[in-house]
C-alpha cells in the first residue's frame, strides 16, 4: 500500500532517505537515556496519568452506584466508559501522525482534566454523561500516545532500549 511508519511519506523513487537516516541515527545508551531530561519527564507525566485513568477507571461502579444507579447500569457506564476509550486511543494516536505530539498531549492530559472535573459535580446526570464522555475518550490517550512521544524523542533505534528502563516508572502504578 506505500505506507511507511509514524506517518512517514516517500519523497521520490530513490531510496527512502528518510530510512537511511533512521538507520544511521545514534542509538541512546544507558547513561544518556537516565540524564535526559525528557525521560524524566515523560516518564512522570505518564505514571501519573495512568494512576488517575487506572484508579478512575477502578472506581467507577462504586461511584455510579453511590449516585443511585444499580449494580447492572453502573457496570454498562463503566463499559460504554472503556468502549469510548477505544475509540479515544485510535483519535490520539491518529493526532499524533497529523500534528505536533506534545501538542496533542497536552490536549490529552487537559481532556483527562476536563473529564474528571465533571465527575466531581454532584447529582446531575448532565456531568456524569460527559463524564463518561470526556473521560472515556481521554482514557485511550495514555496508552495511545505513549509509546508515540517516546519514539518521538529518543527515535525508533532506540525505542526499545528506551521503552526499558521508561516502562520502570510504571511499578509506581503498584
Amino acid at each position: 500500500h506505500g505506507l511507511l511508519p509514524d506517518g512517514k511519506t516517500k519523497k521520490s523513487t530513490e531510496p527512502l532517505l528518510d530510512q537511511q537516516a533512521s538507520e544511521n541515527a545514534e542509538i541512546w545508551n544507558v547513561r544518556q537515556i537516565f540524564l535526559s531530561g525528557n525521560f524524566w519527564k515523560i516518564g512522570f507525566v505518564y505514571v501519573c496519568a495512568m494512576m488517575v485513568l487506572t484508579g478512575t477507571m477502578t472506581q467507577l461502579k462504586p461511584r455510579f452506584t453511590s449516585q443511585g444507579f444499580s449494580d447492572l447500569e453502573a457496570m454498562i457506564m463503566m463499559a460504554i466508559t472503556a468502549l469510548i476509550g477505544v475509540f479515544g486511543k485510535i483519535f490520539w494516536g491518529y493526532m499524533c501522525d497529523k500534528h505536533d505530539p506534545k501538542k496533542v498531549i497536552a490536549f490529552f492530559l487537559a481532556s483527562n482534566s476536563l473529564g474528571i472535573s465533571f465527575s466531581l459535580i454532584p447529582n446531575s446526570l448532565t456531568a456524569t454523561i460527559l463524564f463518561i464522555l470526556v473521560f472515556g475518550f481521554a482514557v485511550g490517550g495514555a496508552s495511545g500516545t505513549y509509546p508515540i512521544v517516546v519514539s518521538y524523542y529518543f527515535g525508533r533505534r532506540s525505542f526499545p532500549k528506551v521503552m526499558k528502563y521508561i516502562s520502570l516508572f510504571l511499578m509506581l502504578n503498584l
